[in-house]
């Protein structure tokens, strides 16, 4: 009864054309405060239908309670005392909708259906699926954030652990999940557009500039979250830009003069070891400190293989379903070959392998031959013996050495610091042969 809807309302007529106009829905009804929130503890429903005056008291005050105790109760405020300020303060204590009585049957029904949309948005994405200790960490993380007003938060890990999908998940869990989500790529815009980008512009402020100005992202994210992908790419002055608007919480469009206030959620994302880049001068310390305060870290695939398991079989689902097959499962001997892999694409990859393998397997169970791995079916190529003769004349020890430690860091996904647990050496030693190499400077992924 999970999922089942409590009305609590003290008018017979109101309660009886609620259960007509719900049938079919798991339904529950109580008559005051206190009998509501006695069942709304025994019951825990996802969907409460609120009166505001009760017997007992101002159905408003229950609101609080609720969502102390469920914090994604979607709570619809019902009375026959539609006030502005009423409305108000519902909606500021965490009511999601509002009906006037009397409620006409379909108001009613949609009022539920949108409820139970908020519902599915707050499901947890199939890409953050497992039970490992790395990965329920990183959820708890996500939790305690999206239960914040307007934290600011940095998520780190390599490319393809789910980094966006965990700002998604705080956003769909927190209340501002009726607003919109908005992500940038920090890395993919040349600073000057994305400056206008961000900030939005005024007419005239740069050729080209013609319109009657333009909002940026931060304006159209207004009351919802803006995430900035590969933060760590982000040029001085745009992270000079970042930190006043965190610090100011106002925008001021480009060529502008007036301060707009800035109401959403800034997350940033990076594969990048910040700590590192602050230690080399390329971002800015006060910046990460006030990013990093609700820092979360999405672990690599590779650091969690019991999860492979349940993604593998939650990606067949849903492929399945996008290439019109109908497929019941793995053999075990595809699965063993699952989780002995290493996925140095981490989770992305795993979702496209069994994509492959969905679209091109021709049995009821996938097969270990229906699974192709790029990363470890390239290992096992050996070189022709033309190949290995060049190789061999043409090897030095310099050469080597550079070719290992870029393989380390595109196993690695960019990520100096994983990259040098596989090379077995210390971080600050890899910096230095970085340099000696003149790999510090090349674009990493």
């Amino acid at each position: 009864m999970r999922n089942h809807i409590l009305l609590i309302d003290d008018d017979p007529a109101t309660r009886e054309a609620f259960e007509r106009c719900l049938a079919g829905r798991p339904f529950a009804a109580a008559a005051t405060m206190t009998e509501g929130l006695a069942r709304f503890i025994a019951e825990r429903p996802r969907i409460v239908l609120l009166d505001v005056r009760l017997p007992d008291g101002n159905g408003l005050s229950l609101i609080e309670p609720i969502l102390g105790l469920e914090p994604f109760t979607c709570i619809v405020v019902v009375t026959g005392y539609a006030e502005v300020d009423l409305v108000v303060r519902a909606m500021r204590s965490g009511a999601m909708d509002f009906l006037e009585k009397p409620c006409r049957p379909e108001l009613v029904v949609e009022a539920v259906a949108r409820a139970e949309a908020q519902i599915e948005r707050q499901s947890t994405p199939p890409e953050l699926v497992g039970q490992s200790p790395a990965l329920q960490a990183a959820l708890e993380r996500v939790l305690r954030v999206a239960l914040t007003p307007s934290l600011p938060a940095l998520i780190t890990g390599e490319s393809g652990t789910g980094k966006e999908l965990a700002a998604r998940a705080i956003h769909s869990l927190s209340r501002r999940c009726g607003f919109p989500f908005i992500a940038v790529n920090c890395a993919a815009l040349p600073e000057a557009l994305l400056e206008a980008e961000l900030f939005g512009y005024e007419r005239g402020a740069f050729t080209g500039a013609v319109a009657e100005g333009k909002k940026g992202l931060f304006e159209v994210a207004d009351g919802g979250t803006l995430l900035l992908d590969e933060i760590g790419e982000a040029r001085p002055s745009l992270q000079a830009a970042l930190l006043r608007v965190l610090e100011q919480r106002t925008v001021r469009r480009v060529g502008g003069v007036v301060e707009r206030p800035m109401q959403a959620r800034i997350i940033a994302a990076t594969n990048r070891e910040l700590p590192a880049e602050v230690a080399a001068g390329r971002f800015r310390q006060d910046l990460y400190f006030r990013l990093a305060g609700a820092a979360i870290h999405m672990p690599p695939l590779r650091d969690r293989p019991e999860d492979v398991r349940p993604l593998a079989e939650s990606f067949l689902r849903a492929a399945c379903r996008e290439v019109g097959r109908d497929v019941e499962g793995f053999e075990p001997a595809a699965l063993e070959r699952l989780e002995r892999y290493r996925w140095p694409g981490n989770v992305r990859e795993l979702k496209h392998v069994v994509l492959r393998a969905a679209l091109f397997g021709r049995g009821r169970l996938i097969s270990a031959r229906d699974i192709e791995l790029e990363a470890e079916d390239a290992a096992r190529q050996p070189p022709t013996p033309g190949e290995a003769a060049v190789r061999l004349e043409s090897l030095r020890l310099e050469d080597a050495e550079r070719a290992v430690i870029r393989a380390a860091l595109d196993a690695a996904g960019g990520n100096r610091l994983h990259a040098s647990k596989l090379l077995g050496i210390h971080r600050s030693r890899l910096y230095g042969k970085l340099r000696a190499h003149g790999l510090d400077a090349e674009e990493r992924p």
